[in-house]
């Protein structure tokens, strides 16, 4: 698909055009591709996966025209458990520069599908959020309007958060406060990875609501956060810490996949390179693709979803 910017072996061309391809020998594997434009093709596809018993898509979307939360939905009802890679087609012409490709056809509008099965792929997704406070119960919402957390105004016990935070990560959080939903309740502790992470909207100072960009229901946990370049690079530093151990030693890298967000970048850390860079550290000198997306798609808890700011990994093993 087109990139604003794209991403190749241990470079993230933000300043001049480009393309990263990268080929995989992968003998032995099913590929499955697909088109999706619309309900009816969406379900033709979701149901050719789940015929080929594919383990992992990739998919790559028109933010424009594709109706990603929905297409999702679907895919977690008939497949569930298959993780989705990948992010929503980006350009700085608007939707004027946005392209698909499939073979030797190029679309204007929904998403290319690509099915995987009997290749081994660990996943990573980064949403780059520092946990603040502890978690709470919504005791009180509407929709995705939280009024009350442990039975008190939820803009009144993000006030207190902040108060109790140190006067260095106070600086840090305060103009980029973020929620985060519990993804697993039955787990004692939380930590990073653990959350979806969402924005907030907006507070109402006369009732105490804030309003966060995902729905929420009464009973749910969820613990303030904040998103900062230090929080953004310890995040996937964790994390990809964490799949290098869960790489078996019988294992060779092929390659990898990185969709990361059109928010990161030099934009966010300050220098080129971090995050294809941050993977390479751990991969070695293996291939690398990828680009700058307007929404990176990713599991968490392995349930899929549409997220900002991340970075989505899929690493190719044999």
């Amino acid at each position: 698909c087109v990139g604003q910017s794209v991403i190749g072996s241990g470079v993230e061309a933000e300043d001049y055009p480009a393309m990263s391809i990268m080929t995989l020998s992968l003998p032995g594997a099913t590929l499955v591709p697909c088109v999706v434009d619309g309900e009816e093709t969406a379900d033709h596809a979701i149901q050719e996966l789940a015929k080929k018993s594919c383990t992992t898509i990739l998919m790559f979307a028109d933010p424009f025209t594709s109706d990603m939360e929905s297409l999702l939905a679907k895919i977690h009802t008939y497949i569930p458990q298959v993780p989705v890679l990948g992010g929503l087609a980006s350009s700085h012409e608007g939707n004027s520069g946005i392209g698909l490709f499939l073979d030797d056809a190029v679309h204007r509008r929904g998403a290319v599908l690509i099915g995987l099965r009997d290749v081994s792929i660990h996943t990573i997704v980064a949403q780059g959020a520092e946990p603040i406070g502890r978690p709470m119960t919504i005791t009180e919402c509407d929709s995705n309007i939280i009024k009350k957390l442990g039975s008190r105004p939820a803009l009144h016990v993000l006030r207190e958060t902040i108060q109790e935070l140190d006067e260095t990560t106070r600086r840090r959080a305060i103009n980029n406060l973020l929620v985060g939903l519990v993804m697993d309740e039955y787990k004692h502790e939380h930590g990073r990875g653990d959350f979806l992470i969402r924005n907030i909207l907006g507070g109402d100072e006369e009732t105490g609501a804030i309003a966060i960009s995902a729905n929420v229901h009464a009973g749910q946990s969820l613990q303030y956060q904040f998103r900062d370049s230090v929080a953004a690079d310890a995040d996937l530093q964790e994390h990809l810490e964490k799949c290098s151990e869960k790489i078996r030693q019988n294992e060779t890298v092929l390659g990898s996949i990185l969709c990361s967000c059109n928010g990161r970048g030099k934009g966010l850390f300050g220098q080129p390179n971090h995050d294809v860079q941050s993977l390479m550290d751990v991969i070695g000198s293996k291939p690398t693709a990828g680009f700058f997306c307007n929404g990176e798609i990713g599991p968490v808890s392995e349930k899929n979803f549409i997220h900002g700011f991340t970075a989505s990994i899929a690493i190719f093993t044999q």
